[in-house]
């Protein structure tokens, strides 16, 4: 009798042992990152990002002494150049008529809401332009509204920007849309846009003021 409740007593403590040895495993496991369901990414350390993610400002640097500029953007087009995503895909653009003399002087304004974007390299960016241009003279007292006229009906900007989507990384575009060196006064009140867009490559100032940094 008291054999068998010595043997009772010796597998009852085995049984609680081996249970508070287990939670005791368990819970460094998850302490230390590792869960416990065997899957291979932690509670604390994320599955790495797969895509990267892109922002358009456009700034004006130039001194144009016209008073208003007023371009009509609707389209914003990115080329991939690396085999897995090669082709061109269509942005997410803040279309709108932008007038550039508001954005001289180290202002710039968004033109693109930010996209998640598949990582690759991106040889080219396509600016489509609208039919909505026009070119104000005067002052505040007396206002001269021109149409501006797209020089050969072309409405499509190819601007070379040769940067890498990155994973978890954000590519900030800055393109400057020159007006001095677009616009040209052909006859009186007929003005041609022939657009001159580049890529520039340092700090801008949002119109809200807020600095952010190009590559």
């Amino acid at each position: 009798m008291k054999t068998t409740r010595k043997i009772k007593m010796v597998l009852m403590a085995f049984v609680i042992l081996t249970t508070l040895t287990f939670v005791g495993c368990k819970k460094e496991d998850m302490a230390n990152g590792s869960p416990a369901n065997g899957s291979t990414y932690s509670r604390t350390m994320p599955p790495p990002y797969i895509n990267g993610f892109m922002t358009v400002e456009m700034t004006n640097l130039s001194d144009s002494k016209l008073g208003e500029v007023n371009v009509e953007i609707i389209g914003l087009v990115a080329h991939y150049t690396d085999a897995k995503n090669l082709g061109y895909k269509t942005l997410p653009v803040r279309a709108g008529i932008y007038n550039l003399q508001e954005i001289k002087n180290y202002l710039a304004k968004s033109i693109m809401n930010p996209a998640i974007m598949a990582v690759g390299e991106i040889d080219q960016l396509r600016v489509l332009l609208g039919t909505h241009n026009t070119v104000v003279t005067g002052d505040k007292f007396v206002r001269h509204v021109y149409p501006l006229v797209l020089a050969d009906r072309n409405n499509v900007v190819n601007i070379e920007i040769n940067s890498k989507i990155e994973p978890s990384k954000t590519l900030g575009i800055l393109l400057n849309f020159n007006a001095s060196a677009s616009v040209d006064l052909e006859n009186e009140g007929l003005y041609i846009l022939e657009p001159v867009i580049t890529k520039a490559s340092f700090p801008i100032i949002r119109k809200d003021r807020e600095v952010i940094s190009t590559e």
